[in-house]
């Protein structure tokens, strides 16, 4: 038998050759996605009735230690998630904090009649350029995203794009969330993307104390003397800790969990509430002035640890959220905690780019009063004290980011004080970071920074060069379009399409009336294709509201009748929405446009029936804007009210109609010589005199 040749044994050597580098490439592509996944997830996909406790709860509420037991209390809400995941609807769950909300999901989705897949995210920033959702080798399995205190998430970015992502590939949303200021921040971040979520939560009620002492009973906890109801306050012992922090807390160790509570307020912490040992101590030792040797440091925070007030791991202790808010005290104010921590991090821009979100983050800052916009200042300069660190050329895309960063902080600024000067910073600040996010390298970074660039010269544009930065903003909103298309970013080209319409509006108040204005409502209309009534009410709404506004001022130049009634027609469909009961403002907001435009068409065609439908509308306008809360927006509403009945008097009535233009006049000038607008009094005093003139008219 002759030998194999030596050509034959090569070939066979490239084939293999070839078909191990496949295999180390699929395999060196599923360590990368492995790798990615870890780090944007906590679970992948993972069968609900394999789901362990502290998968879902966190490390420290899903250990027994945390107190997590298993038994649980059979409640009528845990039923309710049950059901809605069975017929596939998305689920919110609110409630106090304690009330057992993360603990029914986790029930619910253990124990569900449908079996299926859950993956949940960590609550870390999303680069959408890279982010796709997690696939088995045989492809999609649609499944349930599980968003835990939804409202932790919205201040991270992209994350409203991972969660379309979710949303647009059929994966049933399960959200919790504490009632009252944090579910507001959450309804108002994501309300765009999601308002459906936001419309009919299961709302975790109380439990009453025999119930309670039953389950505490049951699951060998003492049941402590005070309850209010909130059935985790069982197994997450408040007022024994409250006691133990009191009594057998050392003044070391109070000065630890202090530290702590510093960093939480100045939001220097890793997912999950994990704080670094380095950070504690640094805290400690420059802002409490306790310095130990380091074997003294140690027994310190294994003596907190034994008190379980800490839970040590890898990357860092554990710390229960509710003992920080509720047990852990400071003597400081919030922009003082900001400043010093700013100070002491000045040399770590990975703490300090967190101070700085925070301190930008409306959620922890919105009730600061006074302090707000020394907060917001703040906010400025840490991110300016970042970028010190992360150079253009040595961190290339984290400069970038907080260049970003930067501009929103100045465009918060902007509407607190020297709205230009703080706008131009905005820009300048959006520019550089354009500079790394180029459409071909980083297209949604792209398409964001161009969005709020335009926001920023859309806001200069109330102040200077109001053309020139209308068309500015207009080109940057036709750029983040480029990627903002309708089929892959529906809810961004919505946004978009809206900010667009706007931009063209403004520009058609100075310049091109009816150009700008049909390009105005060319753009809503596109917004609408997507902010539909069903899914996005709200938008809906305020879309149909500016549409009226749109082809009303259209109306001033071209077609008066017909553009008057598109009007009519957008306004009253936005009143579908926007009701007295559920949404005062905007009900008044839309009745004076309505009322406005049934005036400008009374002008034209069926003056008496539209005057009267004017008055109607204003009227409904007064429900909401009274003398006492609104007084401006109460006189601006008499005086057209008396604009509308002198009108009506024009044709029918004449006495009566122009002695109620004459009433309503003299409300809105007493309120206004009150309120000191001496222009608002000249032009009232202006329509009282023309109301003479047309009274002594034969």
């Amino acid at each position: 038998m002759e030998g194999i040749s030596g050509d034959y044994i090569g070939w066979i050597i490239g084939i293999a050759s070839i078909a191990a580098g496949v295999i180390l490439y699929l395999w060196s592509q599923r360590s990368k996605q492995k790798s990615e996944k870890r780090g944007l997830y906590k679970v992948v996909l993972k069968k609900s009735f394999d789901l362990q406790p502290a998968e879902v709860m966190g490390e420290l509420r899903g250990s027994h230690k945390g107190g997590f037991r298993d038994y649980c209390l059979d409640r009528d809400e845990i039923d309710q998630i049950k059901k809605r995941i069975a017929a596939g609807k998305d689920v919110l769950v609110i409630g106090d904090p304690l009330a057992g909300k993360t603990r029914a999901v986790y029930e619910a989705l253990k124990h569900a009649e449908n079996k299926t897949a859950v993956t949940i995210p960590r609550i870390v920033d999303v680069n959408p350029n890279e982010f796709k959702v997690p696939q088995h080798l045989s492809g999609t399995r649609k499944g349930v995203l599980l968003v835990d205190d939804i409202n932790k998430y919205v201040s991270k970015q992209h994350f409203e794009h991972l969660l379309q992502q979710y949303i647009d590939n059929g994966y049933l949303i399960i959200a919790t969330c504490r009632k009252g200021p944090e579910l507001d921040r959450a309804k108002s971040a994501l309300e765009q993307i999601f308002a459906s979520l936001f419309d009919d939560p299961v709302e975790m009620g109380k439990v009453d104390r025999e119930e309670a002492e039953a389950v505490a009973q049951k699951t060998d906890v003492d049941m402590p003397t005070s309850y209010d109801g909130n059935i985790g306050s069982i197994f997450v012992p408040i007022e024994a800790m409250r006691q133990r922090y009191a009594e057998d807390c050392t003044d070391e160790g109070r000065a630890v969990l202090r530290s702590i509570k510093r960093l939480f307020m100045g939001g220097v912490y890793e997912e999950g509430g994990i704080y670094s040992e380095g950070h504690i101590k640094k805290v400690c030792e420059e802002l409490e002035e306790l310095k130990l040797e380091k074997f003294k440091w140690r027994e310190l925070l294994d003596s907190l640890a034994s008190l379980s007030f800490l839970q040590p791991g890898k990357e860092g202790f554990a710390v229960e959220e509710t003992y920080i808010e509720q047990i852990f005290k400071v003597d400081c104010s919030l922009l003082d905690n900001f400043r010093e921590l700013a100070a002491l991090f000045s040399d770590d821009p990975e703490a300090l780019f967190k101070v700085g979100n925070r301190a930008d983050n409306k959620q922890y800052t919105e009730d600061l009063g006074d302090d707000y916009v020394k907060v917001k200042r703040l906010a400025v300069d840490t991110f300016q004290a970042v970028l010190s660190h992360w150079s253009l050329k040595t961190h290339t895309e984290r400069h970038a980011m907080t260049q970003n960063s930067l501009g929103i902080a100045y465009g918060k600024l902007a509407d607190i004080e020297d709205k230009a000067a703080n706008c131009q910073k905005a820009i300048a600040a959006y520019q550089e970071a354009l500079k790394v996010y180029t459409l071909e390298r980083f297209p949604m970074d792209y398409a964001m920074t161009q969005n709020n660039l335009g926001v920023a010269y859309d806001t200069l544009a109330e102040v200077e060069d109001k053309a020139a930065n209308c068309q500015k903003a207009i080109a940057a909103y036709q750029e983040a379009l480029n990627v903002y298309t309708l089929e892959r970013f529906p809810i961004q080209y919505a946004m978009t399409q809206n900010n667009l319409g706007a931009a063209y509006q403004s520009l058609g108040d100075i310049k091109d009336k009816a150009a700008n204005g049909k390009k105005a409502i060319a753009a809503y209309q596109e917004a609408l294709k997507v902010y539909r009534p069903e899914q996005f009410p709200m938008q809906y709404a305020a879309i149909q509201n500016n549409l009226g506004n749109a082809y009303r001022n259209l109306g001033d130049i071209e077609e008066k009748a017909a553009n008057c009634k598109k009007a009519i027609a957008a306004y009253e469909e936005a009143l579908k929405v926007r009701t007295l009961e559920r949404f005062p403002m905007d009900y008044a907001m839309t009745q004076n446009n309505l009322g406005v435009a049934y005036r400008n068409l009374g002008d034209i065609e069926d003056k008496a029936a539209n005057c009267k439908k004017a008055i109607a509308a204003y009227q409904e306008v007064l429900k909401v804007y009274t003398q006492e809360r609104f007084p401006m927006n109460y006189a601006n509403t008499k005086n057209n009210l008396g604009v509308a009945y002198w009108g009506l008097g024009d044709i029918a009535d004449k006495a009566a109609n122009c002695k109620r233009a004459r009433k309503a006049y003299e409300a809105a000038l007493s309120v206004y010589r009150k309120l000191d607008m001496p222009l608002q009094v000249e032009l009232v005093e202006r329509n009282l005199a023309i109301l003479d003139a047309f009274e002594a008219e034969e």
